[in-house]
């Protein structure tokens, strides 16, 4: 509600709402990290592991928008 002023639901299936098959009656599931780690743990997936490093998503972020400029900035001197 905060970020989309009460336009926007959570999404409950892969169908958009618009969809003909979307099904009104589905209530998300709560996010629960511990329960899907047991769940992943059941279904024989490795869950000790854990990355050594996190840069999220700021990074690759930050490297298109320079990407961008640069590409920008070479096309433009390029027409002068």
């Amino acid at each position: 509600d905060e970020i989309l002023d009460g336009l926007g639901r959570p999404g409950v299936t892969p169908c958009p709402t618009i969809a003909t098959v979307f099904n009104n009656s589905l209530e998300p599931f709560e996010y629960n990290r511990d329960l899907a780690l047991e769940h992943m743990s059941l279904a024989g997936f490795d869950v000790s592991y854990t990355p050594s490093i996190s840069i999220g998503l700021n990074f690759p972020i930050m490297l298109s928008i320079i990407a961008l400029i640069g590409g920008c900035y070479y096309f433009i001197r390029k027409r002068i």
